[in-house]
């Protein structure tokens, strides 16, 4: 992929995607806290406004010091679940610890690993995870899930790589599991 220069900016590029379609990205050099060269790369923008929206948005997070956000904004929920876990599995108990073990693995994992932790929005994470669980088991066990996957992105904005916990105003219905439909 061949990217050319815009007169916006001299870290902006438009280039042309397979489709012929013309597309943005931004290339952003900068210094990590430990003073090595890092670039923040991202593409895929519609218009070349968005792009430089989005370019401003990582510069004004460096400039502000958070550095750290910048670096993790492309961490995925499962890669941060792995990173969780391994920190904090020794002030667990024993039996906890294997419980969110297989939580992770069996749940959370498949259902929102893939997304980016940063990106993960609350309507996307009651429609592929909440509501998904719901069809299939009973509330406190949903409720109870949904307390663990809370603990883990709580420990995300205590380290820094999200502002806040997006998911705290969520409310689990009690009582049977929602029927299936055919």
């Amino acid at each position: 992929m061949k990217l050319y220069k815009t007169k916006k900016d001299k870290e902006l590029y438009y280039y042309y995607n397979a489709k012929k379609e013309k597309l943005w990205c931004y290339r952003h050099r900068y210094d990590d806290a430990l003073g090595k060269r890092r670039e923040k790369y991202k593409q895929g923008f519609k218009s070349e406004n968005e792009a430089y929206r989005a370019l401003l948005e990582v510069k004004t997070a460096i400039l502000n010091g958070d550095i750290k956000q910048v670096e993790k904004s492309n961490l995925t929920v499962s890669e941060w679940l792995d990173i969780w876990y391994e920190t904090h599995k020794n002030e667990w108990k024993r039996s906890t610890r294997e419980h969110r073990k297989f939580v992770i693995d069996k749940y959370f994992k498949p259902l929102l690993g893939k997304y980016k932790l940063a990106e993960l929005d609350k309507t996307t994470y009651k429609r592929v995870f909440i509501n998904r669980l719901l069809k299939q088991m009973n509330p406190n066990i949903v409720q109870l899930l949904h307390c663990i996957f809370k603990a883990a992105i709580n420990a995300a904005v205590v380290d820094e790589i999200l502002d806040r916990n997006r998911f705290t105003k969520i409310k689990i219905q009690k009582g049977k599991k929602a029927e299936k439909t055919s």
